[in-house]
C-alpha cells in the first residue's frame, strides 16, 4: 500500500524569487520542523527532487523521505 499523499497550499504576498530563496534554502528545514534533524537532497534542487529526512522526537527516530 503506497503512503497517503499530504500537500498543502499557502497565498503569500511576496515576489515568487523571493519565496523560492527562503525555501531553497534545505539546510534550515531543522528551523522550520522541530522534529526534523537533519535534511538531504539527492541532486540538484529543482522540481521532483527526491530528499531524506531524519526526524526525532524524545526517543523516538524515524526517516523520511520528500519530493
Amino acid at each position: 500500500m503506497a503512503a497517503p499523499l499530504l500537500q498543502a497550499s499557502i497565498d503569500i504576498e511576496a515576489p515568487p524569487s523571493k519565496v523560492w530563496e527562503l525555501i531553497s534554502d534545505l539546510r534550515r528545514m531543522p528551523q522550520w520542523s522541530p522534529q526534523c534533524r537533519w535534511m538531504r537532497q539527492f541532486g540538484p534542487l529543482r522540481n521532483g527532487a527526491r530528499t531524506l529526512n531524519f526526524n526525532r522526537r524524545n526517543r523516538l527516530f524515524w526517516p523520511t523521505t520528500s519530493t
